[in-house]
């Protein structure tokens, strides 16, 4: 899962694009995200339209590297 704030609880979903891939190299897959009563937005590193994923399995005491990136279109420039 990945969380995302701002300060100014300003940010929303359609404001960021994130994605990740199983492996490094790996195909690139979308995250959806949302925003929570707390103002977060929130994506879970799943891909429910690809069924030969099957999520990660990470032992005890160990880690799982996830490439991962995320962007954000460019905000308009302020009107008066």
């Amino acid at each position: 899962m990945i969380v995302l704030t701002d300060r100014n609880r300003r940010l929303t979903p359609a404001q960021v694009r994130l994605e990740f891939a199983a492996r490094e190299g790996g195909p690139r897959r979308p995250v959806r995200v949302e925003r929570t009563d707390a103002y977060e937005i929130v994506g879970v590193l799943d891909d429910d339209t690809d069924r030969t994923f099957t999520g990660f399995t990470v032992p005890a005491r160990a880690r799982s590297p996830c490439p991962s990136g995320w962007g954000s279109p460019p905000t308009p420039a302020p009107t008066r």
